[in-house]
């Protein structure tokens, strides 16, 4: 599936998501998907790695910080967080190896999930956002997650 980088979204943006549009174009590498992570493509041709942190295990700049009950760095009591960054960057350039965009507890992010929405990542930056299709995917790929945050808290 080809697509065009320079191709932006399409929809209405709604409180940072976007109306699903079903003209957009985007892939997602299977052959990437592993337990913490998958690589997903969005509809402008930029490709992000969506990972799962979960309760205990360490994330941020340097692998600084943990997701724990007392997460004062991330305020959120859900034992789960998805963490999104831009896989199309030289990863050279940034410590840790990878440019972060943006990161959700696990509830947050499937609170709108049977919408058909797509997420705007960082209002900043264009195309960092992910379309109602891929995100559809995520949201799939999440789902067996969702029972093991139950279980956790």
């Amino acid at each position: 599936m080809s697509t065009n980088p320079k191709r932006q979204p399409k929809g209405t943006r709604d409180g940072g998501k976007f109306a699903p549009d079903a003209n957009q174009e985007s892939t997602v590498d299977l052959g990437e998907i592993v337990r913490n992570k998958m690589r997903v493509t969005n509809s402008a041709g930029v490709p992000f790695d969506v990972r799962i942190i979960r309760k205990g295990e360490r994330y941020g700049l340097n692998d600084c910080l943990v997701n724990n009950e007392d997460n004062k760095f991330f305020n959120t009591s859900d034992p789960i967080l998805v963490e999104f960054c831009d896989a199309g960057q030289d990863p050279n350039r940034f410590l840790g190896g990878r440019q972060f965009v943006s990161r959700y507890g696990l509830h947050a992010l499937l609170e709108d999930s049977d919408k058909g929405y797509g997420l705007n990542l960082y209002g900043g930056e264009p195309r960092w956002s992910i379309d109602a299709k891929t995100m559809k995917t995520v949201y799939e790929w999440l789902e067996p997650i969702t029972t093991e945050a139950k279980d956790t808290r």
